[in-house]
């Protein structure tokens, strides 16, 4: 019963026809989702898959490459050199128009800085050789979407992998656990809507006693854990550069507090909020953060330094891996003029680094 007019869809699960009829039809308080296909387009075998083929030279719009995918006329159905019917969208380069008016006054992006919003959303397929189904219909979601006005937000899931965004990071808006599409290319992996996600957060989220010493966390549950120390790092650093440091040492605080290292070890992970102890001038929250990291990939190296040597060639990637934190580590103190500390490290690291190097000459 709570926000029922939310659709959350499984990717999947989009690869399968009966629930891209689920998704097309209405749920609760919420409209079915905007995908302009008939069953009879993609039932059963249908649609599987769509080639990609690159045949213009200029990028096309998102509505008629896949006009063109739908289309039951023959000419788009063939290609010289292929004897059979292709399913193939005829540009690797789409994109959607954006009308700054419309995008104005839409409901779910007042958040946006309207200087910025872009005059093109830019949809790069280059790298692939085919879409899958569960892509192809989000295509067209995100035509539909744009063609109904923005009126309705589009978020991925921060646990969605990667080559699932069809090249559309750089229009992504971090609001929390999920990436709103905006129609503003903020370029690398998007913005950070720091009064959204500091808000969802700090006072919305429940966090269902991660910080209980009793309550057993398994080895999946500690890695999501991470994954949240991981969004609170890009809100922290957000908040930074956006001179916002007062927000920024309560989230800091805060993480540490509902995600602590006695219940989900910190380690590469929690870097960033060593640093970002210094930077907000806390010297002694960033000291005792950085001891706790460094000492724990210290004991790890100790101990694979015991190991016979065939035994240690099988960890050298976890080797390199723990020399790069103490690293990491060293600069920070170093930049935060904890000059001591950092050389009683870099003793102990170059030793690790010099029997690394040695272990790496006799593989």
């Amino acid at each position: 019963g709570y926000r029922t007019d939310v659709r959350v869809c499984n990717l999947s699960y989009l690869q399968t026809d009966w629930y891209i009829n689920q998704m097309k039809s209405p749920a609760y308080n919420s409209p079915s989702l905007p995908i302009a296909l008939t069953p009879k387009q993609y039932d059963q075998a249908k649609l599987n898959y769509a080639y990609i083929m690159n045949l213009s030279k200029d990028s096309l719009p998102l509505s008629t490459a896949l006009n063109w995918l739908s289309s039951e006329d023959k000419r788009t159905k063939s290609l010289q050199g292929y004897n059979e019917r292709i399913d193939y969208i005829p540009a690797e380069s789409l994109y959607i128009p954006i009308d700054s008016a419309v995008v104005a006054n839409s409901p779910v992006l007042q958040g946006i800085d309207k200087d910025k919003i872009s005059k093109q959303m830019n949809i790069s397929l280059k790298g692939k050789n085919i879409v899958t189904k569960n892509e192809i219909a989000i295509l067209y979601m995100l035509d539909g979407i744009s063609k109904e006005g923005w009126k309705r937000p589009m978020y991925y899931a921060t646990t969605v992998g990667s080559d699932m965004y069809l090249n559309m990071n750089p229009y992504f808006s971090l609001v929390g656990l999920a990436y709103q599409i905006t129609p503003v290319n903020s370029g690398g992996m998007g913005s950070v809507d720091t009064e959204r996600m500091y808000d969802n957060m700090m006072n919305k989220f429940l966090w269902g006693g991660i910080e209980n010493p009793k309550v057993y966390l398994d080895e999946n549950n500690r890695r999501m854990c991470r994954t949240l120390r991981l969004m609170f790092v890009r809100l922290i650093d957000a908040l930074i550069d956006e001179g916002k440091d007062g927000k920024a040492l309560n989230a800091l605080n805060f993480c540490m507090k509902q995600i602590p290292g006695y219940h989900v070890p910190h380690d590469y992970t929690s870097i960033s909020l060593a640093q970002d102890y210094f930077i907000l001038k806390e010297p002694a929250q960033g000291l005792e953060l950085s001891e706790t990291i460094a000492n724990k990939s210290l004991a790890n190296l100790k101990w694979y330094f015991q190991l016979r040597p065939n035994q240690l060639r099988s960890v050298m990637s976890e080797v390199g891996h723990d020399l790069a934190v103490v690293h990491n580590i060293i600069e920070i103190l170093n930049n935060a003029g904890q000059k001591e500390i950092a050389e009683v490290y870099n003793k102990e690291f170059e030793m690790y680094h010099a029997a690394w190097q040695r272990s790496q000459q006799i593989r």
